[in-house]
């Protein structure tokens, strides 16, 4: 009973893809046992390296970068769902399953993933995080190592950081 009550109680991150943590670090950090649900496989996008499939490439970015960020009794859900056809169905149903204090990345790219992931947190009433533009150098350093393969410089400003 006392697991089940710790996991209602517990912070719930959903992001569409392995990277869009990294707009919510702030509140992961700041949250005890936080669980961040990564929705789909990413292995849509075209700056894969070709020496690896890119749902490897990045869970591995997505382990490494919060097994250094985050608090370590963090817990990392990867529902691998397909990049790019994620339905806001499916993200509620797993919300609700989930339960916990709902959050999604606030910013807006377009993307269907986003949009799915939003329109289900909201419908919710769940939270949008809009994270600050924060100069946080260890959190950039951080995200070059981890994901420098797929993001550049001047994405900083998207996730957040200057």
């Amino acid at each position: 009973m006392t697991a089940l009550v710790a996991l209602l109680l517990t912070v719930t991150v959903l992001v569409p893809h392995g990277d869009d943590e990294i707009t919510l670090l702030p509140l992961i950090q700041a949250a005890d046992a936080p669980m961040i649900v990564v929705m789909t496989d990413g292995a849509a996008t075209s700056r894969c390296p070709a020496t690896t499939s890119c749902e490897d490439r990045r869970r591995a970015s997505t382990v490494s970068f919060l097994n250094e960020t985050a608090p370590s009794d963090h817990v990392l859900i990867w529902l691998g769902w397909p990049d790019g056809t994620l339905p806001a169905w499916y993200v509620r149903m797993v919300a609700i399953n989930l339960g916990g204090d709902l959050w999604a990345a606030g910013a807006d790219y377009g993307h269907p993933d986003h949009t799915a992931v939003r329109t289900a947190v909201r419908s919710l009433h769940g939270e949008l995080y809009d994270g600050q533009l924060r100069d946080d150098p260890q959190a950039k350093e951080a995200m070059m190592r981890h994901y420098g393969w797929l993001l550049s410089e001047d994405q900083y400003g998207i996730v957040g950081l200057r």
